[in-house]
């Protein structure tokens, strides 16, 4: 089976290009041959997939100018998206791979790139990596405007080279069925669970005085940090030494991290509130064998691949009703309502008063994850449904 895959960009290392190169390298076997095209890959960031097939429309660490494009690339100009596809539709032609069974993309930039590509006899699988905003849906539809007909055509023309849709959870399945009207299977996602495993076991730290919550992601208006920071003031009340660590890039988007520091200080918690923009894997892992909880909430749909992480490794964690993961986790997890401080300040008082029975539900609930969002797993079903569809085209 030879496949090929497309994600608009690998110059950030977050959990959507994260999911693309895993299913690349799980993929990538002796039965199989995958490669991937991308606008602009970051080599630095992901150097430990260097033997595998990746052609990008440009290396962005050959290039001083790094951050600058880096800048420009994921800011607001309506430009930059002309440069993706340019250098993503550069990608295509100077991809190794001529002849393909099946194409898995990752976006709608890479769907744009459908229509400049022969897919007779070709399997087409969209992954919807993200959930895409109701907004850009529209775009799959014609009306009365005509210049917004003129921007859907090139849509309309790639979704109908589309066989099937992958979604990460039943939501986005709703989402697909109303907007897209297209098959779709819900495959779930994955997560780094067999590196994360069991880390708060091997733990040689001292226990410490400080009760330390961790909220990992990079710092976009959707995340629901501004209800962490509320549920924090109210137990700082009754318990003095708590501490929040939020990990995550900032550069995306500096003015919420204005905004967030300056909820901070009208809160009168800047003491307790630490950010951190970066953390190689190896202090990553260290950091969560000290963390007494991990809290994951979102305004937005997401899957929620560092809060499976966090459980795998032993953290009772705290996330949204609203994201892919809670789906997997159910009724034995620690779920609250998005926009809910209040909800997230009962949990925290729960896990404090509980401690025995919230360790060995999230032992249970660890166990779980482990089984059932591991990236062999997630691989293995895109791979059998390539498989199938391949099959049913010949």
């Amino acid at each position: 089976m030879r496949v090929l895959m497309s994600v608009q960009l690998l110059n950030v290392a977050g959990g959507t290009t994260k999911t693309a190169l895993q299913l690349l390298k799980h993929l990538d076997t002796k039965k199989n041959s995958v490669e991937l095209i991308t606008s602009i890959y970051d080599g630095e960031i992901y150097q430990q997939l260097k033997s595998f097939r990746i052609s990008p429309g440009i290396t962005i660490n050959k290039y001083k100018n790094k951050s600058s494009l880096n800048k420009f690339i994921n800011g607001q100009n309506p430009l930059r998206y002309f440069l993706i596809i340019f250098l993503l539709y550069k990608a295509f032609h100077s991809r190794k791979m001529h002849n393909f069974d099946a194409i898995v993309i990752h976006d709608m930039i890479s769907l744009l790139l459908l229509n400049l590509v022969n897919t007779s006899n070709v399997y087409v699988l969209w992954y919807l990596n993200t959930q895409p905003s109701i907004q850009k849906l529209n775009y799959f539809s014609f009306n009365n405007n005509v210049f917004h007909n003129i921007l859907s055509f090139p849509f309309i023309r790639g979704l109908s080279k589309v066989n099937k849709i992958g979604v990460y959870d039943s939501i986005n399945q709703q989402i697909v069925n109303k907007y897209l009207n297209k098959s779709v299977v819900n495959f779930s996602n994955g997560a780094d669970v067999e590196e994360y495993v069991n880390l708060k076991k091997f733990s040689k730290t001292k226990t410490s005085k400080t009760f330390t919550l961790l909220s990992v992601g990079m710092l976009m208006p959707y995340r629901g940090y501004e209800d962490i920071f509320v549920a924090l003031k109210k137990l700082l009340i009754t318990k003095k030494n708590v501490k929040l660590i939020i990990l995550g890039r900032s550069d995306f988007s500096l003015s919420y991290k204005i905004e967030l520091l300056n909820q901070i200080k009208k809160l009168k918690i800047s003491k307790n509130v630490e950010f951190i923009e970066y953390l190689s894997e190896s202090e990553k892992k260290k950091l969560y064998q000290n963390v007494n909880v991990f809290i994951f909430v979102n305004d937005g749909n997401t899957w929620g691949q560092a809060a499976a992480e966090a459980i795998v490794a032993g953290i009772p964690t705290i996330l949204t009703n609203n994201i892919g993961l809670a789906e997997i986790v159910g009724k034995n997890g620690l779920l609250v309502k998005p926009n809910s401080p209040k909800d997230i300040y009962s949990k925290l008082i729960n896990i404090l008063q509980n401690k025995k029975t919230i360790k060995e539900k999230t032992r249970i609930l660890s166990i779980k994850i482990r089984k059932e969002c591991s990236w062999s797993k997630f691989s293995y079903k895109i791979g059998q449904e390539l498989k199938f569809g391949i099959k049913e085209l010949s």
